[in-house]
């Protein structure tokens, strides 16, 4: 049974792989980078807002107020989805 859900997911994974890649070349070739860099970041930002752990931590630490807190993990997180994502396009 395990086996079977393996191979499914690996169907799935090389189905959507190519969209993937096709979306990001042509893309890249318009030179939108900054455009991509900016949806990136908003995604990090909005998945790590709605993540409910971080809003419970952000609770748990008395000394600092949990908007601040809330800020700047999101803001990181962001920043390092750019980071990641200039380094695959850079090929760094």
């Amino acid at each position: 049974m395990n086996l079977k859900l393996k191979e499914k997911t690996r169907e799935s994974v090389s189905a959507v792989l190519p969209i993937g890649e096709g979306i990001v070349s042509k893309v890249s070739k318009k030179q939108r980078i900054n455009v991509i860099l900016a949806i990136i970041f908003i995604m990090g930002v909005i998945i790590t807002i709605l993540e409910p752990d971080l809003q419970v931590m952000a609770q748990q630490v008395p000394s600092v107020p949990n908007s601040i807190l809330l800020i700047v993990v999101t803001a990181g997180v962001g920043i390092f989805l750019v980071l990641a994502v200039l380094r695959i396009f850079l090929q760094i």
